[in-house]
Formats: structure tokens, sequence, C-alpha cells
């Protein structure tokens, strides 16, 4: 399976699934996005035991992904992006203070320990050596 041939299956199943829940369901989108998250394997499972369906060059396909640089690269900056289209600037500058804080003493704390760990293991490395 070619990486074409894995994202037109999968738009088209989100198409398909998106449809099915706004026509027959009307679950919120998450809710719609999990349930048909939750079905699609059962379902290319029976597709496969049919013969209309070949799980075994999805799964090779899959196999052969390295999720940690396809999540990093790939969807972390798309799901930054579609997270932060859903916040409400009115409310984000009612709490603005609250949010500096926060993100001030988040990035403060994170840069003490990172700091702190990296000085503790150079000293080892050199008290090695």
């Amino acid at each position: 399976m070619t990486l074409f041939q894995a994202i037109a299956i999968l738009l088209a199943a989100a198409a398909i699934g998106r449809y099915q829940n706004r026509r027959y369901l009307s679950l919120p989108l998450t809710m719609g996005q999990m349930a048909l998250a939750v079905l699609l394997p059962p379902v290319a499972l029976g597709l496969s035991h049919i013969g209309w369906f070949d799980v075994d060059a999805l799964a090779d396909f899959v196999a052969g992904i390295d999720f940690s640089n396809t999540g990093l690269h790939g969807m972390l900056s798309v799901l930054l992006f579609a997270g932060a289209m859903h916040i409400s600037l009115a409310e984000l500058q009612s709490v603005r203070y609250l949010v500096f804080i926060v993100a001030t003493a988040g990035v403060v704390t994170a840069t003490l320990v990172t700091g702190t760990l990296t000085f503790r293991r150079v000293i080892q490395l050199v008290t090695r050596n």
C-alpha cells in the first residue's frame, strides 16, 4: 500500500463517517470521530475476512511508520493549530494575568529542572574521567 492509498482510504472513511454522524447520529464532532475510530478496525477486519480489503498490506504500511518523527514533525503543529482555533480571545483576555503567571512559572521551572539535571549529569561524566 502506498502513502497515497493510505491517505485516500483515511480521508474517504473520515468523510463518510462525518456524513453519517451529521445525518443520523448528530453527535458532537469529536465524539463522532472517536466512534469512527472505534468502529473502523472491526469493519476493516470484516472486509478482509470476506476478501474485499487487504489488512496485511495496511499492517505492513503502519509498521514502517516512524511514529515519534511523524507525531513531532507532522501532527503536532496541526493539532496545536486546531486547538488554538477553538480559543475564545475574550475569555483568554479575561484570564490573561493568570495565564501569564502560570506560563512564566512553567518556563522557569522547566528551565531550572533541565539545567539542574544537565549540570548533575555533566559533573558525573567529568568526575568519572
